[in-house]
């Protein structure tokens, strides 16, 4: 293709059969599409038909002794169903397909019995498709006795064979339920947020423009998505919906955002083929017509790279490993599966032999019978509490007896004469079980749980195979290493041959705010569990059971999210290779054949996006298939031999089989030129197995290959000097009233400052200094230090607005500031999911998180604080200096302004901090305010309350200036939560700005504004 035209693309528009037959041509006929558009949204169901009258006209009715109407307990109208003991209802709907619909309804109930998938539930079903929806938090069935409570779900018909679909009302075990109130209300669109053009950064992969075109998808071929360089990209259109007159235009992209083709419009193809391509990723964008008018913008990407050589068992897949999907993880260099083989679904059925037959002949047949990979086998310790009734927990049953201890044994011995693997992995996130609402949720029988099952399980596998090498662990929360842990792996030190961990550092979730990058403390959880492996005598090296990112559903394929999954997973497998760690195993490189229900929900898939169309799951690759095969060719079977790292900028040095060195390069921060002289025959490859060998060199968050000649030791000396060469001399930020520039050289430099509007300004800047110049800074500036040319940037630090009170006795007056999940939250690491601290019932009851209103005033004596905090749970058990590690409103009030950055400061230098910090808390005794530091720290009496109601904790405080040295500069308050008795002290805070607690340091304090 050619200067914008396709070569051997057919031109046919296929007809389809529909309801109504839509003609083409005149504007007459396009009224006529958006009246039988019109005509077939109307054949949604109303609220109306999914009511109960006294007779359950319309509902199929199991038995009229467990499934009636009941005209006494209802929420409104005729009558409520009523389902005793295994009742249910039930009738299909029908439903338009790849549509979206909200379900609401009232539930009540009395005596529900809570034993394993036991309780009520509105279960959805079409063809193998099932689906449950409930109104309890995680979608559990609901159990025990409770009035009525309204649930909600979505109905994605996208996700079903078939439209018509079954919704059956049912109760499962023993006891009453009543369901009332159910409407289903179609949603606007089915696709993503709207967008002007594909041109334009689309805020979704997925948009309907209109009704003609209810959903399409663009299907790379090849191997689910992947090609060799040079070889022809043959791509499939899906679309459902209007097929007559279509029309569409396409925009092929790098992943530099380069256009490489472009097509105009032209009549719909269902396949076409493009010209082969370099390596690198690439991105398919296309706008549908349908009579002219646009329909649809829909987003694909493929990848094009060699197929790896000899794949490394480091690159493993375990969560998320498909059958269907085995061609495509070898194509991409995956090394070993991680068999998960779920014992627990025995637990359901009472069936060891259907469990095993289902995996061995179904889950993982073809990598059994292919022999490609490494294998393997993980059983899961974990035992949900829905394994007893909720009379048995409350009555403190504990969740291990025997008949569960011979199921156990049982699948064991059945399954593992079968796969016959030599690794075998026993364990679970200790941590999560003691915390998670699904879980046990106490730490001494998790950690009980846990050795009991993996000593069982290891000692029964040894005296089947004693060649077997059992990993045994799951610790998934950094800290746990060093109280935790030890305990438990202690007390299985000979059940066990090497300590696995699943780890994640922080938060990975990017729909809960900022993700935690992999260099904060991934090397440290490494190196720490490498240490407890080694105090245990199994020797350096541990095993990675679990790591990845997630992104919301609807994230562009050239998205920044999607982007940033790639290039921080990239990083994390680089330190991972350098560490002490066997495997580096991938959570979810697709997500399973299920698709979350609108854009905005999780979707864990680092390799693929699983689009529905037709009643099929269409994998297309993300820019994380493109960075996972280059990543798995380049670091397979290489030898760590060196660790660089200044400032940003990061560098691993490894040795590859061929005994070149393999240089890894990034900055953390920004894109940046990197001068460096290369020897011949080095190569220079991106994240994405771009080659770049012979074009300046840039670093960014994106990592670079660099395989040059020579020994790794050679290598590093020069990567050195590069690294040294390429960082600043100097470090400048410009604040209201100086330039602050620090020193990073060992020589004194001569440097000019050159601010806007202003006269260039010489000065002279000392070896490992820290100055303050004096210069009036409204806007950015340059720094010119020899032949060195800097930014100066302006400070980033945000305003206090304090607003004038006119009455003392109401502060807090207008519209309030809020702090809020997950914006605010701090440190960022606990918005972690498995720690369970947001939307629980453990942590919040009722999935309530933590937020709070604020007002901030002042008159010409006082500063004022007004705080309300809503929180259901209120935990303060102590009074005096220590209120800070419970529930707590904390402030700082700085007379000064002239604090130096702290971005400047070596980590060796201590930031200076305001005396004035303040606490005030509903104590045992009532409210107190304390004053943490100076020569006057203590309780203080400034007018100051504290009140609590319906889960609201006021905060009131009036603090005169003439107690802080003046009219302060510099404030900031945070809100410490803690709501648990096992935590020493609060385990996150909501803040306004930083500075106060994760390190005290008043240059981050926000500059005071009195408005």
């Amino acid at each position: 293709a050619t200067n914008g035209v396709w070569a051997s693309v057919p031109t046919r528009c296929k007809k389809t059969e529909s309801l109504f037959r839509i003609q083409k041509g005149n504007c007459m006929n396009r009224k006529l599409n958006v009246l039988f558009s019109a005509l077939l949204a109307g054949l949604v169901l109303s609220a109306e038909e999914l009511s109960f009258d006294r007779k359950l006209t319309g509902w199929n009715v199991s038995s009229v002794k467990n499934a009636a109407a009941d005209d006494q307990v209802k929420v409104g109208g005729e009558a409520s169903v009523r389902l005793r003991d295994g009742g249910q209802v039930w009738k299909v709907l029908e439903l338009e397909p790849n549509t979206r619909y909200d379900l609401t309804f009232y539930v009540k109930g009395e005596k529900i019995s809570g034993g394993v998938n036991q309780g009520a539930r509105i279960a959805l079903n079409a063809g193998d498709r099932w689906e449950r929806i409930t109104a309890t938090l995680g979608n559990r069935p609901d159990t025990g006795t409770f009035d009525w409570k309204q649930g909600s779900g979505v109905i994605d018909t996208a996700q079903f064979p078939d439209s018509r679909i079954r919704i059956a009302l049912r109760l499962v075990g023993e006891g009453t339920a009543w369901f009332d109130g159910l409407t289903i209300v179609k949603k606007e669109s089915s696709g993503g947020t709207p967008n002007a053009s594909p041109k334009a950064e689309m805020t979704s992969f997925h948009h309907a423009c209109g009704p003609a075109i209810r959903a399409a998808a663009l299907v790379p071929q090849g191997i689910f998505g992947f090609f060799e360089p040079g070889e022809p990209v043959k791509v499939a259109l899906h679309i459902d919906g209007q097929e007559t007159n279509c029309e569409y235009t396409l925009a092929v992209k790098d992943e530099t955002g380069k256009i490489v083709l472009t097509q105009d419009r032209r009549p719909l193809d269902k396949e076409f083929t493009l010209p082969g391509q370099p390596c690198g990723y690439y991105v398919l964008t296309s706008d549908l017509y349908a009579d002219g008018e646009k329909a649809y913008t829909i987003q694909g990407g493929f990848a094009v790279a060699p197929v790896p050589g000899k794949r490394d068992p480091f690159f493993q897949f375990g969560f998320g490993a498909l059958p269907g999907l085995h061609d495509g993880y070898k194509r991409i260099g995956c090394g070993s599966i991680a068999m998960k083989l779920d014992w627990r679904s025995v637990l359901r059925h009472r069936n060891v032999k259907q469990t095993a037959d289902y995996l061995v002949n179904v889950a993982y047949k073809p990598f059994l019978e292919s022999k490609e990979f490494e294998l393997v086998a993980d059983i899961g310790t974990s035992l949900p509490r829905t394994m007893r009734s909720e009379q048995e927990l409350e009555a403190g049953y504990p969740l291990l007896n025997d008949e569960v201890l011979k199921l156990y044994s049982d699948f064991i011995a059945e399954i593992a004469p079968r796969v016959k693997v030599k690794e075998w992995s026993l364990g679970q996130e200790t941590p999560s079980n003691a915390t998670a609402a699904k879980y046990v949720g106490t730490w001494s029988e998790a950690m009980s749980n846990f050795v009991t099952l993996v000593r069982i399980g290891s000692r029964q596998l040894k005296k089947i195979d004693p060649e077997i090498k059992i990993l045994a662990g799951g610790n998934n929360i950094p800290a746990k290493t060093q109280d935790i842990e030890p305990i438990e792996m202690g007390d299985l030190v000979k059940e066990f041959d090497i300590y696995y961990i699943d780890a994640y550092t922080g938060n990975w979730d990017f729909s809960k705010g900022r993700v935690t990058i992999p260099e904060i403390g991934l090397m440290d959880f490494y190196r720490a569990a490498s240490e407890l492996s080694v105090r245990l005598g199994k020797g350096k090296y541990i095993a990675n059971d679990e790591t990845g990112y997630s992104i919301p559903y609807g994230t562009p394929f050239d998205g920044g999210m999607a982007v940033e999954m790639a290039y921080l997973t990239a990083r994390s497998l680089i330190i991972s290779r350098a560490a002490p760690v066997l495997c580096y195993q991938l959570f979810r490189p697709n997500d399973y054949s299920m698709v979350p229900k609108d854009d905005s929900a999780m979707h864990m898939a680092t390799i693929w996006k699983t689009v529905p169309m037709h009643g099929k799951y269409h994998r297309i690759p993300l820019p994380g298939g493109a960075m996972y095969v280059t990543a798995a060719s380049e670091l397979a079977f290489v030898k760590f031999a060196g660790e660089i790292i200044r400032g940003n900028v990061y560098s691993y040095i490894f040795t590859k089989p061929d005994g070149s060195t393999l240089v890894t390069l990034w900055n953390i921060e920004k894109n940046q030129p990197f001068a460096m002289d290369l020897p011949a025959g080095s190569k220079v490859r991106n994240m994405y197995g771009r080659d770049l060998t012979g074009k300046p060199i840039v670093i960014g968050p994106e990592p670079l290959y660099l395989t040059i000649p020579g020994t790794a030791e050679a290598v590093a000396s020069m990567v050195e000097h590069a690294i040294h060469a390429n960082t600043p001399e100097l470090k400048c930020i410009a604040a209201p009233d100086a330039v602050w520039v620090r020193s990073l050289t060992r020589n004194t430099l001569n440097a000019t400052i050159r601010m806007p509007d202003q006269d260039p300004l010489d000065v002279k800047i000392l070896p490992g200094k820290t100055v303050r110049i004096p210069v009036k800074a409204s806007a950015p500036g340059k720094l010119l230090a020899g032949t060195r040319e800097y930014d100066i940037p302006l400070e980033s630090v945000p305003p206090a607005l304090l607003k004038k009170v006119s009455d003392p006795a109401r502060p807090a007056a207008g519209e309030p500031g809020i702090l809020r999940v997950p914006d605010h939250v701090r440190p960022v690491e606990a918005l972690q999911p498995e720690r369970c601290f947001f939307r629980t019932e453990s942590f919040n009851p009722n999935g309530h998180n933590i937020s709070v209103k604020y007002w901030l005033g002042y008159d010409d004596k006082n500063c004022y604080l007004t705080a309300e905090v809503d929180d259901p749970v209120h935990l303060q058990r102590y009074t005096g200096i220590d209120i800070w590690r419970d529930d707590c409103l904390q402030f700082v009030l700085s007379p000064k302004d002239d604090y130096p950055p702290s971005a400047l400061l070596s980590d060796a230098e201590p930031r200076e901090r305001s005396e004035y910090s303040f606490g005030l808390a509903l104590t045992p005794k009532g409210p107190r305010l304390v004053k943490f530091h100076g020569a006057d720290a203590g309780i203080k009496d400034y007018p100051a309350n504290v009140t609590r109601r319906d889960g609201i904790t006021r905060y009131e405080v009036a603090i005169p200036w003439n107690a802080v040295g003046g009219r302060a500069k510099r404030f900031s308050f945070l809100v410490m939560d803690n709501n648990s008795p096992t935590f020493a002290s609060a385990p996150y805070w909501l803040e306004f700005t930083p500075g106060i607690a994760g390190g005290a340091d008043s240059s981050k304090l926000a500059r005071v504004i009195c408005e």
